[in-house]
């Protein structure tokens, strides 16, 4: 029901006022209404401990909308280390992204971080690719275990069905080229000179650490061709691929006279440098509101 007001007149004494009986049976109406709907009709028994705390970020206190980013866009961090990362995180399980360089976690990258009396992680899913990383560490640590998840994004199934680290990868056919995802980000072109010899143009050029080329192999494990590859001078990769023969003492060698063309159904595949990616304009990626402060 309305609210009922007493009337208390115009003057003490005044005669204008309620009665007593009637502003009472108004008071006693206002309170029954109250004491129905916050409890059972005689004791407020609906008022839990939330309704007497704040709103706030202190222990205790009751979380609001984007309180730690939960309910709205987490904040943004700017750690270029562990430490700048411990400092800026300040404890205080969150959402949030890094928009410094720190190496272990992907920039600009929606981030979650956990804290359990000493111990705690940060789960980070790389923005453009989906890539998933766990960093963990006790309060003590100076630096965390980090753990990177395999997934298609940086991975690739070479010729023989094995899976391996991936960034751009080149499939090379005899008459063709497949890109992945990484790869297409370049301007790759394909020519076929002649049997047995390709070049790949335009490419970052072949990876520096870890393995570069993978040839395919038969159910026994024996290589189909011979393959050789060579970066150019304008950086273009040539690779020429040979027949095997046998030489006099009866082993099997690379016989570079016989040109020999990518076995069909199979592939070579080809590592290449990752590249740089370029960051969506800053203004419409950065968050300016900061939940640590």
């Amino acid at each position: 029901m309305t609210k009922q007001t007493i009337n208390v007149g115009n003057a003490a004494n005044d005669g204008t006022g309620d009665p007593a009986r009637t502003a009472f049976t108004k008071a006693n109406q206002n309170f029954k209404e109250l004491y129905d709907y916050l409890g059972d009709g005689i004791t407020l028994n609906r008022l839990g401990s939330s309704a007497f705390a704040n709103i706030g970020l202190d222990l205790g206190d009751i979380l609001g909308v984007g309180s730690f980013g939960l309910g709205a866009s987490g904040g943004s961090i700017f750690a270029n280390n562990f430490s700048e990362l411990k400092a800026a995180l300040n404890t205080k399980t969150q959402f949030f992204r890094n928009d410094g360089s720190y190496e272990q976690i992907d920039t600009y990258s929606p981030s979650l971080y956990v804290k359990t009396a000493d111990t705690q992680f940060i789960l980070s899913v790389k923005y453009d690719t989906g890539n998933p990383t766990i960093l963990s560490w006790v309060d003590n640590f100076s630096s965390p275990t980090v753990v990177r998840f395999r997934t298609d994004k940086n991975t690739t199934v070479d010729a023989n069905g094995f899976i391996k680290a991936a960034s751009p990868i080149v499939k090379l056919f005899a008459d063709k080229i497949e890109l992945n995802d990484e790869a297409s980000e370049q301007n790759i072109t394909f020519e076929k000179v002649d049997v047995g010899h390709y070049l790949i143009k335009g490419s970052s050029g072949l990876a520096k650490e870890g393995w570069t080329v993978e040839q395919p192999r038969d159910a026994n494990g024996n290589l189909y061709h011979v393959v050789e590859y060579t970066t150019l001078e304008g950086g273009d990769i040539e690779i020429k691929t040979f027949d095997y023969m046998l030489d006099k003492k009866g082993r099997i060698v690379a016989d570079y006279n016989t040109a020999l063309d990518v076995q069909e159904n199979r592939w070579i595949d080809l590592r290449l440098q990752e590249i740089e990616k370029s960051v969506k304009t800053l203004e419409s990626m950065v968050i300016k509101d900061d939940f640590t402060k």
